[in-house]
C-alpha cells in the first residue's frame, strides 16, 4: 500500500514539472509544406518533418521563427504566415508576444479559463468534380472538429466527418490522389459512404509525450516515397510514446 502511495505521489510530482500540453497536427495540413519551404530558404533551422504528425505547439514555435525573419518573405508568404499565426494563436501565446498583434481566428465555440482552453468548429462541404473521361464525382460531408488543453500537461483532439460520394467515378481507395483511403460504412452501385474519425488524448511528462490516439502517421522519406508507413492508409488506433533525447535525437515508439 505504501509503495502504491509513493508511486502515485512521484507521478503527480513529475506531472507538475511538465512544461507544456500537446496536440498533434494532422500530417496533411498545409502548414507542414509552408515550413518546409521556409527551411529550404534557410529562414528557419531545425525543422524536421520526416516523422509526422508533430504538435501544434512545435508548429507555433517555427512560425514564430519565421515571424522573426519577416522582412525576408515575399508578400504572399507574409499573408500565408499571418493566416497560420491566426490558426495557431492559442499555441502561440506562450511562445511570442507578437501573436497579440493578430486576432484569434473565429470559432463556433470557444472556452477559456485559467486551467483549460478548448475550440470547437464545424467541418463539412460539398464538391462537384468532372473528370477527363466524362465521369463525375459529387461529395457531401459534414462533421465537427474540437481540440484543446486541460491543465498544463494534457491535450485532446477530435475530428469527425461523415462523407457520401455519388456519381460515376467513386472509389474508397482514392487512386491517383494524395488523400487517404477509407473504410466504407455503406455502398451501392452509384454511391459510397464513409466516416473520417481521428482522435487523441496526450499527456506530457517532462521530456516524454504519451498519447492514446487514432491518427495517421508519416515516417521517413525513401527514394520512391515514404518508408515504413504508407501515407495512404486510413488512421488506426495506437498508443504512442515520443521522447526528446537531445537537440538532434527524437525517439518515437508506436
Amino acid at each position: 500500500m505504501n509503495k502504491r502511495i509513493a508511486v502515485c505521489a512521484a507521478v503527480l510530482f513529475v506531472l507538475r514539472l511538465a512544461p507544456a500540453q500537446s496536440v498533434y497536427l494532422d500530417p496533411s495540413h498545409d502548414a507542414y509544406d509552408y515550413l518546409k519551404r521556409m527551411e529550404a530558404r534557410h529562414i528557419i533551422t531545425g525543422y524536421r518533418d520526416a516523422v509526422k504528425p508533430i504538435t501544434r505547439g512545435d508548429i507555433a514555435g517555427f512560425l514564430h521563427a519565421v515571424q522573426q525573419n519577416r522582412e525576408r518573405l515575399t508578400s504572399v508568404e507574409r499573408e500565408q504566415l499571418d493566416f497560420y499565426r491566426e490558426e495557431f494563436f492559442l499555441e502561440s501565446k506562450p511562445v511570442t508576444d507578437s501573436a497579440s498583434q493578430l486576432a484569434e481566428r473565429w470559432h463556433l465555440y470557444r472556452y477559456r479559463s485559467a486551467p483549460a482552453a478548448f475550440n470547437i468548429d464545424l467541418a463539412g462541404g460539398y464538391s462537384y468534380q468532372g473528370h477527363p473521361d466524362g465521369t463525375l464525382t459529387r461529395t457531401r460531408s459534414n462533421g465537427i472538429m474540437a481540440y484543446g488543453y486541460a491543465g498544463t500537461f494534457s491535450g485532446m483532439y477530435l475530428y469527425f466527418r461523415d462523407n457520401k460520394e455519388q456519381g460515376s467515378n467513386i472509389s474508397a481507395l482514392k487512386p491517383g490522389s494524395r488523400g487517404r483511403s477509407h473504410i466504407l460504412s455503406r455502398s451501392g452501385p452509384d454511391f459510397i459512404e464513409y466516416d473520417d474519425i481521428d482522435a487523441q488524448v496526450t499527456v506530457d511528462v517532462s521530456f516524454l509525450r504519451f498519447s492514446v490516439e487514432k491518427m495517421p502517421n508519416v515516417w521517413g522519406a525513401g527514394e520512391h516515397g515514404n518508408i515504413i508507413l504508407s501515407s495512404k492508409a486510413p488512421s488506426y488506433p495506437q498508443i504512442k510514446l515520443r521522447a526528446k533525447l537531445g537537440k538532434d535525437v527524437d525517439f518515437t515508439y508506436i
